[in-house]
């Protein structure tokens, strides 16, 4: 998603905002002065990630402390292209994790979770639980889980 803030600054500084999607960090906005408290510019961050269902949470906080705050006027949610299991599951692996260049069995975790895995993730998990299930799932690729005595049920 795009999300985009229309605003007014009328201090003479940058004044950054920060977008706090379902209590997680997710981008920050640069607000520039725009020359008094009636003029309003519009700002953007690209690839925000929201899961499919369900409601959503937007906060804006500013890390700084100031006596004036930006006026916002308005937030605006666009969706700019819908994206695969396989799509969300790297973008959130490539946010949360330090991988540069991925191993083979992160990669058969990765291919896993996005097309056979029977559970339903994308909906119902928070961002960390997906992470940590990726974690087991490479822990079994990574470890032969293939050639387990007792590999069922055990994710």
């Amino acid at each position: 998603y795009r999300v985009s803030l229309r605003y007014a600054n009328g201090a003479d500084v940058d004044m950054p905002l920060i977008l706090r999607v379902d209590g997680t960090d997710v981008g920050e906005f640069n607000v520039s002065p725009t020359g008094n408290w009636t003029i309003w510019m519009v700002e953007g961050i690209d690839s925000v990630l929201l899961r499919e269902g369900g409601n959503h949470s937007m906060e804006l906080w500013t890390p700084v402390d100031r006596d004036e705050s930006p006026y916002v006027d308005w937030l605006g949610l666009r969706l700019k292209e819908s994206v695969t299991r396989f799509e969300y599951l790297a973008t959130l692996l490539a946010n949360e994790t330090n991988v540069v260049s991925p191993s083979q069995t992160q990669i058969s975790a990765l291919i896993w979770m996005s097309s056979e895995d029977p559970l339903n993730w994308y909906s119902i998990m928070s961002d960390r639980e997906i992470v940590e299930r990726y974690s087991l799932v490479q822990f079994y690729y990574s470890t032969e889980g293939d050639l387990w005595s007792s590999n069922n049920e055990w994710l």
